[in-house]
């Protein structure tokens, strides 16, 4: 079967109708010269594709590799068989494939099986129904006109074999036939041609149909990304939320331990508190005991300082319990030894004497156990009060690192009160004052990331909160930060309070530590935090500086 390529748009490509005859032969089709069927079209590949004819199994058209492709009936193709009336598309070069012409013409009762296929092609889309109703009405009446001028031919010839002798008469006659046959066959060319622009209009279609087709499918393709972009961030928000709710559901937590430790700390700071009542108590009551048993050494000395040597006298200078019970052991023996002497007119005498002095040291005996009793009860309480203290001492330094420890792991406890109710040494309070530095600047850092995410403002707002409480505590020990001028140069009087920097690399925001050494200050990279002013203070974090020559 011989088959014909007719472009679709002549005025783009070349006209006329490229006839594919039968037999095996190859045909290359491409921009070159020396191709069978030249297209002259930037689109089309020097070499774009060769057809094929395999003798009676077919025509079949093979791809080269083109660029832009080879297309039968919408759909690109590696190689693809051709039968009459499929849509070739080299590029954008459109061609019809037809039966050739050359063979047999075809008779009019095969045209409208031509349009008949053509018809069930597009019977499948529904914008040619209305085309295919119209052909079908042509169709009808076309064969109706054929089969008359077929009986109408059929008697002609019977008439002209039965009247051949009668040929010269009727000359006349059978010309004006012959003018009607000429009619009649005019009337089927013109037919023919719009059956042909017929076959053209829907090739047309078919194009449209298939950009159309190929249009949806794009837009398809782009919904199908939108929705899945959809879906993955709808998965990241209810991510966000889960996490924000575990933030939530820790805060609680960490709220709740913090009023119970805060009514801990209340009840420990009034015990404390109560203690040291009863210390203060147990000091003024020892002293009265002291200064009771001073007098009694004092009147005792008064009394028998004219019987007592000079060099028996013990030492008034000495002050403490101790020193104060060995003056009085040391008095009381000075007296025995005086009353050894007196002994004989104690014994004529001391009879009546014996019994007072035995009442008045009966009565001071009873005093003093009763003093030295008070004051082993006082000492143990202090001991008890003292060992209260350290435990309590443990117990907050333990409160302090379990907060620090929280604070490293990115969890916030609010603590603002149990530091400012902390008696804490010179060295604890300074790092203390350092965690709280990293966690002030720590909070920073979160809040500039927050602010702009609206799901996190309310976080944000707690923060916010919880660093201004921050800063009340630091301003409450005296903390206050301090930055250097730019331009300022650097001298050793500096290097006290000033740490000098250096870029790990060009075009980073890390910085490394370098030796102090004299420039001028280019930035301030992070400020210095010190307690007090001027020599006394004590520098709880140098000034963070690039100096000129450091920053690049």
């Amino acid at each position: 079967m011989a088959l014909t390529l007719r472009p679709i748009k002549p005025d783009l490509y070349p006209a006329g109708a490229f006839p594919i005859p039968t037999g095996d032969q190859v045909f290359g089709v491409g921009r070159d010269v020396g191709n069978e069927l030249r297209v002259e079209h930037a689109s089309v590949s020097a070499r774009h594709a060769k057809i094929e004819v395999l003798g009676d199994s077919g025509i079949e058209v093979v791809d080269c590799g083109s660029s832009n492709g080879t297309f039968v009936n919408g759909f690109r193709v590696e190689r693809s068989r051709l039968e009459p009336g499929d849509l070739l598309r080299f590029a954008t070069a459109e061609f019809s494939v037809q039966e050739s012409n050359d063979a047999a013409p075809p008779c009019l009762a095969e045209i409208p099986a031509v349009v008949e296929e053509h018809l069930s092609r597009a019977q499948a889309d529904g914008e040619l129904e209305a085309l295919r109703l119209v052909f079908e009405e042509e169709r009808e009446a076309l064969n109706c006109e054929i089969a008359h001028l077929r009986e109408e031919n059929g008697r002609r010839t019977t008439e002209a074999s039965g009247l051949r002798n009668l040929l010269e008469t009727r000359e006349s006659e059978l010309g004006a036939l012959d003018e009607q046959g000429k009619a009649r066959e005019e009337q089927l060319r013109r037919l023919q041609r719009d059956l042909e622009e017929a076959t053209a209009r829907e090739q047309r279609l078919q194009t449209s149909l298939n950009e159309a087709r190929r249009e949806v499918i794009e837009r398809e393709g782009i919904i199908a990304g939108l929705r899945y972009e959809i879906g993955t961030r709808d998965g990241q928000l209810r991510q966000l939320d889960e996490q924000r709710a575990g933030l939530q559901q820790i805060c609680d937590a960490y709220a709740a331990a913090e009023v119970e430790w805060q009514t801990r700390w209340a009840e420990l700071s009034a015990q404390c508190e109560a203690e040291r009542a009863g210390r203060t108590n147990a000091e003024i009551h020892s002293a009265d005991l002291l200064g009771r048993l001073g007098q009694l050494e004092s009147r005792l000395l008064t009394d028998w300082q004219a019987w007592i040597p000079g060099d028996s006298l013990p030492d008034l200078g000495a002050a403490g319990a101790e020193k104060l019970f060995h003056r009085i052991d040391t008095t009381a023996a000075a007296i025995r030894g005086q009353l050894d002497l007196i002994e004989p007119i104690w014994l004529q005498y001391g009879d009546g004497v014996q019994a007072e002095l035995a009442r008045r040291t009966g009565e001071r005996q009873s005093e003093l156990s009763e003093v030295e009793a008070e004051i082993a009860r006082r000492r143990d309480d202090l001991a008890t009060i003292e060992a209260d203290l350290a435990q309590f001492r443990e117990t907050m330094d333990v409160e302090v690192r379990r907060a620090q420890g929280l604070s490293r792991k990115g969890i916030e406890v609010e603590i603002p009160e149990r530091f400012e109710a902390m008696v804490i040494a010179k060295d604890r309070e300074q790092e203390i004052y350092r965690a709280l530095i990293e966690r002030l600047e720590v909070l920073d850092l979160l809040l500039e990331g927050y602010r702009g995410v609206r799901k996190l403002k309310e976080v944000a707002q707690e923060l916010t909160a919880f660093r201004n409480r921050l800063v009340n505590i630091l301003e409450s020990g005296g903390v206050r930060p301090f930055e250097l001028a730019l331009g300022t140069f650097l001298s050793p009087k500096h290097r006290r309070e000033v740490q000098v920097l250096s870029r790990k690399g060009w075009g980073t925001r890390q910085y490394s530590e370098t030796p102090f050494q004299p420039g001028e200050v280019v930035k301030v990279v992070r400020p210095g935090y010190r307690v007090g002013d001027g020599d006394v203070a004590v520098i709880l974090r140098k000034v963070e500086v690039l100096i000129r020559g450091g920053e690049d």
